[in-house]
């Protein structure tokens, strides 16, 4: 494989992973996009392949555009990254590669690595599973991956149980229902850490989807 090609996946992975980018935002980033200096990422477009040309929009929501801080040893690794692309120039794309060639080497490293193949896109829900793990709250996570918006509510059912309800709208090709069970999730979780000093037997239970309209299927759940 061309070196180029293969650098240029390894930091894509890299990114998509780290900073839970949807993959149009991914492949639309320039060097002008990093603050090295603030460790941030600038988040204001999106890239489409629309009839055989390369097609840079605005994002399709004000939510969408965002800066995330990114972790020192990614800060790094993408300077030496762009140090090793040839001519690039400040509004040049970093990520010249296409969907299909993530998808193929997703599936070469998932069969190689002897686990299950999953979509580029699942990349983005493990980034917020692992938001959970540190501690970010629902709307923290939303505003860091650029949900249109989050709404948690909450409901009394009898003395010892409480629903939780989270509501999840966005305008991207993505799924939402990850995204609304990981803000119910991690609410619980909130749940749980403020009252573990009363009861520690309290139990979270049931997590499961009850609505989803729009995308390629509506849904729900009777």
């Amino acid at each position: 494989k061309d070196q180029g090609i293969c650098l240029g996946l390894f930091y894509a992975f890299e990114m998509l992973y780290w900073c839970g980018l949807r993959l149009g935002e991914l492949l639309a980033l320039t060097s002008e996009d990093f603050d090295f200096e603030k460790k941030t990422l600038s988040i204001t477009k999106s890239y489409q392949r629309i009839k055989k040309r390369d097609v840079i929009t605005a994002p399709k929501t004000p939510k969408s555009n965002r800066v995330i801080k990114i972790p020192d040893f990614l800060v790094k690794e993408i300077q030496d990254y762009i140090a090793q692309l040839y001519a690039i120039q400040p509004e040049d794309r970093l990520f010249a590669v296409s969907k299909n060639q993530l998808t193929r080497e997703m599936a070469r490293a998932s069969k190689a690595a002897g686990v299950k193949k999953i979509r580029i896109h699942d990349l983005r829900h493990t980034h917020i599973s692992q938001l959970i793990e540190m501690g970010f709250s629902a709307v923290a996570i939303g505003d860091r991956v650029g949900l249109e918006s989050v709404e948690i509510t909450f409901e009394n059912n009898g003395e010892d149980e409480l629903h939780i309800y989270c509501t999840g709208k966005c305008s991207y090709k993505t799924g939402i229902e990850m995204e609304a069970l990981t803000g119910a999730s991690v609410a619980a979780l909130t749940i749980y850490d403020m009252c573990k000093a009363i009861d520690r037997k309290m139990e979270i239970r049931e997590v499961r989807l009850l609505e989803k309209t729009g995308g390629k299927s509506d849904f729900k759940n009777d």
